[in-house]
């Protein structure tokens, strides 16, 4: 993963092995197939597996709708009914500011504003929060009812205390949106994108996948989350 993140030149050939050992043994009994969930366990968690390359050339992500899940019976669990709405509620949060985090410098993310843009395009009557001294809160009210969340910024992620993880509103670093609030939603939105860096990185287990931020809003009852 780190390979891949920082694109380092072993990434390719990283991504040929693990795609030797981890999907060429069961490559034929995908024949015919079009969505494939995979169910990591443990410190499988950390393979990027949309990036795996197979002998000819083609990474996973080409060759299947691909998606992970933290358990079996999540995969296997339809989830409740909520109807489809000919006009969604989306909200669009974009936190492009510069931070300082643990003693790291995180720049400013200049290509938010265009991602957003695109997003209200499709959404035109989509709810858009992007002010420098945003507020949790007003996120939180936002995300009540919502169908469609879409985060353009940084997120923070804390191995030891999974719960601290945070995804970053605003300059001001106590209106932070931390996991544990995240998994206080009465119910998370049917889709959510996290377009942050490591949404989907943290603690893995052998019982519940990885203790990360998207896993938060999976908690909650988010149908699919995009990390």
């Amino acid at each position: 993963r780190r390979a891949v993140s920082d694109g380092l030149p072993e990434a390719e050939p990283l991504a040929a092995d693990l795609h030797r050992v981890l999907v060429s043994p069961v490559r034929a009994r995908l024949a015919g197939v079009r969505s494939l969930v995979i169910v990591p366990d443990g410190d499988l968690w950390l393979v990027p597996f949309p990036m795996l390359r197979g002998p000819d050339g083609t990474r996973l992500i080409e060759a299947f709708a691909l998606s992970l899940s933290p358990s079996v019976r999540w995969a296997t669990t339809t989830a409740p009914a909520r109807g489809s709405r000919l006009s969604p509620r989306v909200v669009v949060v974009t936190a492009a500011m510069a931070a300082d985090v643990d003693g790291r410098r995180l720049p400013a993310l200049a290509a938010t504003g265009r991602e957003a843009a695109t997003v209200q395009a499709l959404y035109p009557r989509a709810t858009r929060l992007g002010r420098l001294d945003l507020t949790r809160a007003e996120v939180l009210t936002a995300l009540r009812g919502a169908d469609i969340f879409h985060f353009a910024g940084h997120s923070v992620v804390d191995l030891e205390n999974p719960a601290r993880s945070r995804l970053l509103m605003s300059v001001d670093p106590t209106q932070a949106l931390f996991s544990s609030e995240l998994a206080a939603l009465s119910r998370a939105p049917r889709l959510v994108i996290l377009a942050s860096c490591e949404s989907a990185a943290g603690r893995p287990s052998h019982t519940g996948g990885v203790a990360s931020l998207a896993a938060a809003f999976l908690a909650r009852g988010a149908d699919a989350v995009v990390a």
